[in-house]
């Protein structure tokens, strides 16, 4: 585009822009899990509480208590990485029966599904019809994964962003709008593991 558009369209949207810096600067940046008592990170969209001890490798959830035994705690890889292998397969347990809702709205059967590691895109389809979904959505509110995963299956049906598409977004998940904008402000402070 020629430099004179450019600017044009940096002064017609200098107040959104201002803006929306404003809110990424304020929602402040992601933390890092080193693995230790104590951490807190979020789990479908609510708090929970590491609480790292020796023993044989398990995690369990218990109310908003994360209760992570390895046989040395002290190794915090080794805690981040039995962390991580746990959070993906609780994505994948909860993501899998809301994909199969989603696609049953659609008169779809359930697409496959795999997960992404992903951090800025949460979810693609492919024009094979398989769904990829940044097992990251496990941090939200599962309200705001509903959202993408909608919006991954209306692709099932209009793999475009044409105005059919956006109608079938509508009618499958009506607060998209608002969804979209809190799934921006949470992602900048999902933390690292």
């Amino acid at each position: 585009a020629p430099w004179r558009e450019v600017e044009g369209f940096l002064h017609e949207k200098a107040h959104w822009i201002l803006q929306k810096l404003d809110q990424r600067a304020a929602a402040g940046k992601p933390r890092i899990i080193f693995g230790e008592s104590g951490e807190t990170l979020p789990l479908h969209g609510r708090e929970v509480v590491l609480l790292v001890s020796p023993s044989k490798q398990s995690v369990n959830l218990a109310g908003t208590d994360l209760h992570i035994s390895v046989p040395e705690p002290h190794r915090r890889g080794a805690v981040r990485g039995l962390l991580l292998r746990w959070l993906k397969s609780r994505a994948l347990d909860a993501l899998t029966p809301r994909v199969a809702h989603y696609a049953a709205r659609v008169s779809l059967p359930p697409p496959p599904l795999k997960l992404s590691n992903a951090r800025t895109q949460w979810g693609v389809c492919m024009s094979s019809g398989r769904i990829r979904l940044s097992w990251r959505l496990v941090h939200l509110d599962p309200e705001l994964a509903d959202y993408v995963i909608a919006h991954e299956v209306a692709h099932l049906v209009e793999l475009n962003h044409s105005e059919r598409f956006w109608a079938l977004v509508e009618w499958l998940y009506p607060h998209w709008r608002e969804a979209r904008e809190r799934i921006e402000h949470e992602a900048a402070t999902i933390p690292r593991i």
